[in-house]
């Protein structure tokens, strides 16, 4: 499940069973896991595939019939999330008998668009949030949106228990007991940056100590998927790397994992390190700012310069060597994520965004 996806389940759940809210979750695209999981926590959920289309005339008449649909579920707030959602939302809520609609940005800046609707969605949104200060700079500098209109709300993240489930994942999938994990859970995607990891493991393997790991990719195969099991097979990796396509635990997966790897090219604040951190895992990710943002400055350690599969390689080998330092600042991750990440401080503010409208 993507990071705004999960985002919206936690809010979705806790204003339900906390707060006795009446909740009902759209989805726009990808029907399948999130959908169950909402039939599972007795959340009301509907699908409703939308695109806008090229046309004017047609822009408009789908536009409507997305209002209609909406205003029959009677809500009283609206808030997406991710910019298709925020587009269609910010140009109907006022047709819906909702009181606001309130933007939510979770990332940072994807899926622009260069025509009229952007313009006005953004005229007619009355609140922003941001899970990250520097997508909300985005929304400042880039949409044009007055900071007095955005509130910063990190990303709520539930701490662990010890799983019940630990060694699950590796029994399923034949790892030996004496292999250490090193895992990306991400989906397989354009957005994310396999590639240089996968560039980064074949420099690895050419190392004595990488006998004793094993690098698990968890996530949906989508559009990088093909490329990424390519470049495996050519550079005869399959051996020490494990594509495991979506998994239904991640947090067995996280007990299991001695260490979290994570490239991509651009973030919000991504769910994936973050609940890595719960369970006191160091990580070493791409220095960008969405994942500087998440992890702090801890230790540079933890930072590989952008699409540089050499420097990836040498921070992860190093964290690698050594289980003190892995330890330590696992331990200080998990530090961070208490300090900053509670789950009642992100639904209490969104509230109060929504109370002050």
């Amino acid at each position: 499940m993507g990071g705004a996806e999960r985002q919206a389940l936690y809010l979705a759940q806790a204003l339900m069973k906390e707060r006795g809210v009446r909740v009902s979750v759209v989805g726009l695209s990808n029907p399948g896991y999130v959908m169950d999981e909402c039939r599972r926590l007795g959340i009301d959920c509907h699908y409703w595939p939308f695109e806008f289309p090229d046309r004017y005339y047609q822009q408009w008449r789908s536009i409507f019939r997305f209002a209609a649909r909406l205003r029959r579920l009677g809500p009283t707030f609206v808030a997406p999330y991710c910019m298709p959602a925020n587009l269609i939302c910010g140009l109907t809520w006022r047709l819906t008998g909702a009181k606001a609609c309130v933007w939510q940005q979770r990332d940072e800046g994807r899926l622009r668009r260069s025509d009229w609707i952007e313009p006005w969605a953004l005229r007619l949104t009355p609140a922003f949030i941001s899970n990250s200060i520097h997508a909300a700079r985005w929304l400042e500098t880039d949409l044009h949106v007055a900071p007095t209109r955005i509130s910063v709300i990190r990303n709520g993240i539930i701490l662990p228990k010890v799983s019940p489930h630990t060694g699950r994942w590796r029994d399923n999938w034949h790892i030996s007991a004496d292999k250490k994990i090193l895992t990306m859970v991400a989906n397989l995607h354009q957005y994310k940056d396999h590639l240089t990891l996968l560039r980064a493991w074949k420099i690895i393997r050419q190392s004595a100590m990488s006998s004793d790991w094993m690098l698990v990719l968890a996530g949906r195969y989508e559009d990088t998927y093909s490329e990424l099991q390519t470049f495996a097979v050519e550079n005869n990796l399959l051996d020490s790397v494990l594509f495991a396509n979506r998994i239904s635990d991640v947090p067995a997966l996280l007990d299991d994992a001695a260490l979290l790897v994570f490239s991509s090219l651009c973030e919000g604040v991504p769910n994936g390190i973050l609940e890595a951190m719960t369970h006191g895992l160091a990580v070493v990710a791409t220095d960008i700012p969405g994942i500087r943002e998440a992890v702090g400055s801890t230790s540079e350690d933890q930072f590989a310069i952008p699409s540089d599969p050499q420097d990836f390689a040498m921070k992860v080998m190093r964290l690698m060597a050594d289980p003190t330092v892995r330890s330590a600042l696992g331990r200080k991750n998990r530090e961070r994520v208490e300090a900053l990440h509670s789950m009642d401080a992100m639904v209490h503010e969104t509230i109060a965004v929504f109370q002050s409208l």
